[in-house]
């Protein structure tokens, strides 16, 4: 961060279009499909093989539904889980020293 009163620099240009936004105007412009509509054309199209319709759905799954986050795996806290009151009582009586 700059010293104060100093013309702030780098970052984005205010009012510049993204690569995105570029993208989906030329595709209008052209009167083509978006990418999303194309892949969503290909999945519902009856006369297409299961596999491509799939492989449509898979690649059109991101422009829809937002990816979930992964769950961490924490074996410590599935291994307390086995354990009976007593184990862990005397397992915290050890930590405690």
């Amino acid at each position: 961060m700059g010293a104060k009163g100093q013309k702030k620099t780098g970052g984005a240009v205010k009012g510049r279009s993204s690569h995105k936004a570029k993208i989906l105007a030329k595709v209008q412009e052209d009167g083509g499909k978006s990418p999303l509509e194309y892949l969503l054309e290909v999945m519902n199209d009856e006369e297409q093989t299961v596999g491509t319709r799939v492989d449509a759905g898979k690649a059109a799954a991101p422009f829809v539904h937002r990816r979930q986050p992964q769950a961490i795996e924490n074996t410590d806290m599935n291994e307390l889980k086995n354990q009976s009151r007593e184990e862990l009582e005397q397992r915290l009586k050890e930590l405690e020293g």
